[in-house]
């Protein structure tokens, strides 16, 4: 029974420590609204000996963020 109420009371504190951690990161990056993005593609394409021209582009509107990671 004992074993029951500290695993339960461990679980409150760490839903409060995250809820906590989760409410300080929303101020810390909250504050500023993102107004630009800038996404840099590098490529390296080569040919085979002789086998003709090789051409590569890049277009902005192909690319999508699937996850973003905050660095200070």
């Amino acid at each position: 029974m004992k074993y029951r109420k500290k695993t339960g009371r461990l679980w409150l504190l760490l839903a409060a420590v995250t809820f906590l951690a989760a409410g300080y990161s929303m101020t810390a990056f909250g504050e500023e609204a993102i107004k630009s993005v800038s996404v840099t593609v590098t490529s390296s394409v080569e040919a085979e000996a002789d086998e003709g021209t090789v051409s590569a582009t890049a277009n902005s509107s192909k690319y999508r963020v699937v996850s973003c990671d905050f660095a200070n």
